[in-house]
């Protein structure tokens, strides 16, 4: 399989040569997704990135924490988290390579590319643990931050009772009634929900004070976020990244806090 390096502020990101594994790239170091939590992350905060992938939020976050704890259960894409973390010398970062529901044992995940998920009785055999288990195994007795994708799976992945001592966390919803089931959860542990929406204005600044990076990972992917967001300017597509839309049409990220009850409006974005 191809592969490039991309870069954002000082990390560098193996990342295989498909389209659909540039998007968290772009989502995370230029749309800003989780740039809620990852500018409240303080040094001395443990942060679970659940669905880790390839290791982006992961190094941005190690480098301002005391630990992240990464947990991805696809095989091929943990073999370039942990490349990337040595690749950036992340020495905070621990690497668990199964996946998150409500039971401790095994299960099955399909899909491509990030969209890999667990499956009833198809795909690549894993490990499946709770966040509860996971934490008693390695000894760790408090989370601060969560950032949680873990493509519908968050309803079982995200319960348990070290929510109680999170500050705060941001989670991907894929439908209705797990938006419902999981704001209902996190307000009886005392969070404030809202949701996160997007703003072109920051995109803008964003891609400006890191052109650098935007420009390699654009000549690296044959111009295939600039080409998209044009025909979207343009009138030409309805969305800036169609296939996500067909992919994510009701899928939405939520940011939970026990502390700042007025950090995100709470307006409907659908993901890009």
């Amino acid at each position: 399989m191809q592969e490039v390096i991309l870069r954002f502020q000082g990390l560098k990101f193996i990342v295989p040569k498909e389209t659909e594994c540039f998007w968290p790239y772009y989502g995370i170091c230029f749309v800003g997704e989780y740039d809620p939590i990852l500018s409240h992350i303080s040094g001395s905060d443990v942060v679970i990135d659940a669905g880790a992938n390839i290791g982006i939020f992961t190094l941005l976050a190690s480098r301002k924490a005391r630990k992240v704890i990464a947990v991805e259960p696809d095989p091929e894409n943990f073999s370039y988290l942990v490349r990337n973390v040595k690749l950036n010398n992340a020495e905070n970062v621990i690497l668990v390579n199964e996946a998150l529901s409500d039971y401790v044992g095994e299960g099955r995940i399909s899909g491509r590319g990030p969209l890999k998920a667990l499956s009833p009785n198809k795909g690549t055999a894993v490990k499946v643990t709770t966040i509860n288990a996971m934490l008693r195994q390695l000894c760790v007795t408090k989370v601060d931050v969560i950032k949680m994708d873990i493509e519908g799976e968050e309803v079982k992945g995200l319960q348990g009772e070290y929510l109680s001592k999170v500050r705060e966390l941001m989670v991907e919803v894929h439908d209705e009634k797990a938006d419902r089931i999981i704001r209902t959860m996190l307000e009886t542990y005392g969070f404030t929900v809202s949701e996160w929406s997007f703003s072109s204005l920051k995109v803008l600044i964003k891609i400006l004070a890191n052109l650098g990076s935007f420009i390699n990972a654009e000549l690296r992917n044959g111009f295939i976020a600039s080409t998209l967001a044009l025909k979207y300017i343009l009138g030409l597509s309805n969305h800036p990244v169609p296939a996500a839309e067909k992919l994510l049409k009701k899928a939405r990220l939520l940011y939970a806090s026990k502390e700042d009850k007025n950090a995100l409006s709470r307006s409907t974005h659908r993901l890009s």
